[in-house]
């Protein structure tokens, strides 16, 4: 007979042990023992079998010869944040919802479940019918795994609703020492989703030195998101790579590291620093422009499919960040055409400088012919307006041949501390090319087709940055059917270019990106844009003293009212350029 101090003695480790695999609190007494915090719901032993309710929570247990069978059912588990964990102990409020306690000990069994994988796989079958996964709101699952069945070294399941996609798959995982293989088949197929694929395979491998590296395979995958492009953008023998180095103080995207798709490589490396808090990443892009081009589906100037051109082109970017505080980064970018001869550009810009008419692809409902003129000099491009507008949209447009990469890293670091696609980065150039030809399209193949018409245009055609400065302003859309600086002049003041004061060319600027909607907030007096305005005004002035572009007369006797043809009087209320006259001492 075992002595009631041995009995004892083996139940306090036992309680030990429980707590220190579980952090469950337990306590003794001689009839048994409970875990607090959760609640019993049912307890049945009968002869083999053990049947238990925890909360919601469905227990099975049969012990059978050779077998030990254990049946799940109704798990719900929930992230919960610390600071709303309830220490409320009513079981009649417990049986609602998994307790904390209770999903500690399912993360602990997760756990010592990763630690002995490789035993369980050895010597037990898993099968589970359905598995979903919710949201935080736990109002629909946002993953739903059906078929489970976890047996040896192999994982075999159906996924649905995955990132929102509607297609069925079958995915399989096969495990190896240092290696996780990987296919993905489609077994329902929904042509509205955003990611298509029929097959997919690939490898996850764990090396020396912590080193992961992650490869994937796809005969052909097609994209559907209208971010991307207007039409489903295919792409053929995908083949994606990273290498992944960890570090103790950072990790690394190893130089090696690829994707390549459609005769186009991408090479790339990255580094995030820890404790600095910095991450950098260098993408280079080597292809011939002809498959840039093929990648476009819904190219808007079909003569560009006659492009041809010997050589490739290579494009090299860099951006070094905060990850806490996007905005303080340095950008680069870099781009090769010393191995590109162009045999035949497709298209033919060199009409740009003559007279010529086109109908007008912003508004297609319309297609307004306009007829834009050659001045006979320079005067055109001297207005007040003109250098105000070239100021506030493209001030580097003198310099740069087409792409500015200073301000496509303030547009690159601006989207990351926004997390969405907050701002662009086109010139003035590349905003006359989508007026021109492309309209208003966004999407990434839309911008890829205006970056190569944008080169073309200055860099081969080799039209002058006063000739697209002249075109531009008299394209330019600046309200509801009125395009070009004489239009809006007309329209908003009942005046020629040449009679507009500083006032007046500032409002005009602030158009520009809202063309739809200024005239209507305009007509409504909307606080919204006084306030809007006076901001913009107040920091295109502070441009225009910088560069000497106004004169301290000027910017004193401004005052703070523009009046309106037809309109009315706007009282700019947020307007304060005291300020400024200070500056103004300063620069000059």
């Amino acid at each position: 007979m075992i002595s009631y101090a041995l009995k004892k003695q083996i139940l306090s480790y036992f309680c030990r042990l429980i707590k220190k695999k579980t952090g469950c609190m337990v306590s003794i007494s001689t009839i048994g023992f409970s875990i607090k915090g959760i609640y019993f719901k049912q307890l049945t032993l009968t002869k083999a079998t053990l049947y238990l309710e925890i909360d919601s929570v469905r227990l099975g247990l049969s012990i059978r010869p050779q077998f030990l069978v254990l049946r799940i059912g109704n798990l719900n588990c929930y992230h919960q944040p610390a600071n709303q964990t309830s220490t409320n102990t009513d079981h009649t409020k417990t049986e609602k919802t998994n307790t904390p306690l209770l999903q500690n000990v399912l993360a602990r069994i997760t756990n010592l479940f990763a630690r002995k994988y490789p035993k369980i796989c050895r010597y037990s079958t898993i099968k589970t019918a359905q598995l979903q996964f919710f949201d935080q709101d736990r109002t629909r699952p946002i993953v739903v795994v059906e078929q489970l069945i976890f047996e040896k070294q192999k994982i075999v399941f159906e996924l649905n609703n995955f990132a929102s996609l509607q297609s069925k798959y079958r995915v399989l995982i096969r495990f190896n020492r240092h290696k996780i293989l990987y296919a993905v088949t489609n077994l329902l197929l929904n042509s509205s989703d955003s990611l298509q694929t029929a097959h997919l395979r690939g490898k996850i491998a764990i090396g020396i030195q912590q080193q992961l590296t992650i490869g994937t395979y796809a005969k052909s995958v097609i994209l559907n998101s209208k971010k991307v492009s207007n039409q489903p953008l295919a792409l053929k023998d995908l083949n994606v790579l990273f290498i992944i180095d960890q570090f103790d103080d950072r990790i690394e995207l190893n130089p090696d590291s690829t994707v390549q798709f459609n005769q186009v490589l991408l090479e790339m490396k990255g580094r995030y620093q820890y404790e600095e808090d910095l991450c950098s990443m260098m993408l280079y892009l080597t292809s011939k422009v002809e498959h840039l081009i093929a990648l476009i589906p819904n190219l808007q100037t079909n003569p560009l499919k006659d492009f041809s051109s010997e050589g490739e082109i290579c494009v090299g970017f860099s951006l070094g960040f905060l990850w806490s505080d996007p905005l303080h980064y340095k950008f680069d970018l870099d781009y090769n055409t010393e191995e590109l001869k162009i045999i035949n550009p497709g298209i033919d810009l060199l009409y740009l400088e003559n007279d010529f008419s086109f109908k007008s692809t912003i508004n297609r409902e319309n297609h307004r012919v306009l007829h834009i003129s050659k001045s006979t000099g320079d005067t055109e491009n001297q207005h007040l307006l003109s250098k105000i507008i070239q100021l506030s949209e493209d001030p580097n447009f003198y310099k740069h041949n087409g792409i500015d990469s200073y301000f496509i890293g303030v547009a690159i670091a601006n989207n990351l501390a926004q997390k969405q696609f907050f701002k662009g980065a086109s010139t003035l150039s590349m905003q006359l090319i989508k007026n021109l030809c492309l309209g208003e399209e966004k999407s990434i193949t839309r911008k890829l087709e205006e970056l190569i018409l944008t080169l073309l245009m200055e860099n081969y055609f080799k039209i002058r940055k006063e000739r697209i400065l002249e075109i531009y302003l008299q394209v330019i859309e600046l309200g509801p059917e009125i395009y070009g600086i004489n239009e809006a002049a007309k329209f908003y003041y009942n005046k020629t270019v040449d009679e507009l004061n500083v006032l007046e060319c500032l409002a005009i600027s602030y158009i520009i990106p809202r063309p739809r909607f200024f005239l209507e907030a305009l007509i409504a007096k909307s606080e919204q844009l006084n306030h809007n305005l006076s901001k913009h005004i107040e920091n295109k002035l502070g441009m225009l003293v910088a560069n000497r572009m106004i004169t301290k007369d000027q910017l004193l006797a401004m005052g703070n009212k523009i009046e309106f043809y037809q309109i009315g009087e706007l009282e700019l209320n947020n307007l304060n350029t005291a300020h400024l006259a200070r500056l103004f001492t300063l620069v000059h």
